[in-house]
């Protein structure tokens, strides 16, 4: 399996700012979705949150929903092998293995346009020691020298008090 067994599954609230919701998991037989503490969804319910209508009802880790097949929730967000520029996207996202859902997901976000949900790769401290992690940059075209930034470079991440979507 690939790093990207395990995705965190976010919600983008009005505020533009990304929280955990649940989590997809591949596993031996499947794909299972579970979310976050019941507590805390309750509380995203309440500033706004909606639940799929794959996933209606709060399920935890010890009990989550179980499918045999990617959920459509998140297969919609893989584009078509049969588009014909399906193996351009698969190398601007740096996908190895094209066939393989869990790592298009990760390496891509799990974006839709005007939608509120993503995806991203959940990491052990063990990864932040082991291997370089990669992902992807919001608001990058925004910033002088954008087009400097590529695979390797040294990049510096800081929070901006003064921007309204940087939580602080």
């Amino acid at each position: 399996m690939t790093p990207f067994h395990h995705l965190h599954v976010l919600w983008k609230n009005e505020a533009e700012s990304k929280i955990p919701i649940g989590y997809l998991q591949q596993t031996h037989d499947g794909f299972t979705f579970s979310y976050r503490g019941h507590d805390e969804i309750e509380a995203l319910e309440r500033a706004g949150f909606l639940k799929p209508a794959e996933f209606p009802h709060w399920r935890s880790q010890d009990d989550p929903y179980k499918s045999g097949y990617l959920f459509s929730t998140f297969a919609q967000r893989i584009p078509s092998p049969k588009r014909p520029d399906f193996k351009r996207i698969m190398e601007e996202w740096g996908v190895e293995k094209a066939d393989d859902p869990m790592e298009v997901l990760g390496r891509s976000g799990g974006v839709l346009p005007n939608d509120a949900l993503s995806v991203a790769e959940v990491l052990t401290s063990e990864d932040l020691r082991t291997r370089p992690i990669e992902f992807l940059v919001a608001g990058q075209k925004h910033y002088i020298g954008q087009n400097e930034l590529k695979a390797g470079s040294r990049l510096v991440l800081k929070q901006n008090p003064h921007n309204p979507h940087d939580r602080v």
